[in-house]
């Protein structure tokens, strides 16, 4: 008996002080922390690594249907040759596809599934007006305390936004709540991120029901040793 109360004061203890640690700040602190952070890859070589993963379900009264997909993206960037190269795997019930691609100057080098390489110059897309109208929104900035990460200390923070909006071409609502949690290192560089959203979709007059689920987790790390080089490309 003695035990368990023992490991419940522990446990109430340390839930204790992790709430003592989590405490609200103002957007214009965590703006500052985020824009600093980048400061690390200034004039330097890193690599940055995301995986992505993210299931959509479509629910009407006598119908569910279910799609999967996943991504894993790895993007180097070498400050002396003032280039990058990123490798994408993708993945889903109806698809899968490996994409390479080295941007160096004005010119892109892309090849699919180790084919051969092809060469093009760098275009600059024309932005599209979305048809999304925020009408709600409500974002929450937390300063979490320090954790260990990669045996370093790490100051830790989340943002938390919720979001309706209209979709004004299809008369749709969209209910969005994204959780982002932030590691950044002891030197302010940015070390990892974790985001978690699930988006519901609503058509007007009609049963259906879209939830999308999704995870994104990024890593930074600093690497010197990056080399990025023109492939023998194809035009």
């Amino acid at each position: 008996m003695k035990k368990f109360i023992c490991l419940a004061f522990i446990l109430f203890g340390a839930t204790g002080i992790f709430a003592q640690q989590e405490k609200p700040i103002e957007k214009s602190e965590f703006d500052t922390v985020s824009s600093n952070s980048y400061r690390k890859f200034a004039r330097q070589s890193y690599r940055q690594t995301e995986v992505f993963q993210d299931i959509s379900t479509s629910t009407t009264p006598n119908f569910t249907n279910q799609n999967k997909l996943s991504s894993k993206t790895i993007m180097e960037y070498s400050f002396a040759a003032r280039g990058s190269r990123s490798i994408s795997e993708f993945d889903s019930s109806t698809l899968k596809k490996r994409t390479e691609t080295i941007m160096i100057g004005d010119k892109i080098y892309t090849r699919i599934d180790n084919g051969e390489w092809m060469e093009k110059k760098r275009e600059v897309r024309p932005k599209t007006e979305s048809t999304l109208k925020t009408v709600e929104e409500q974002i929450e900035y937390k300063s979490l305390g320090t954790e260990k990460l990669d045996d370093q200390n790490a100051s830790v923070y989340a943002k938390v936004q919720k979001q309706k909006l209209i979709d004004e071409s299809t008369k749709s609502e969209m209910f969005v709540t994204i959780t982002t949690k932030y590691w950044f290192g002891e030197d302010g560089g940015r070390l990892k991120e974790e985001m978690q959203a699930e988006r519901r979709i609503k058509l007007e007059k009609s049963p259906i029901e879209t939830v999308s689920r999704s995870s994104r987790v990024t890593v930074w790390e600093l690497d010197p040793s990056i080399k990025i080089e023109a492939p023998i490309a194809e035009k």
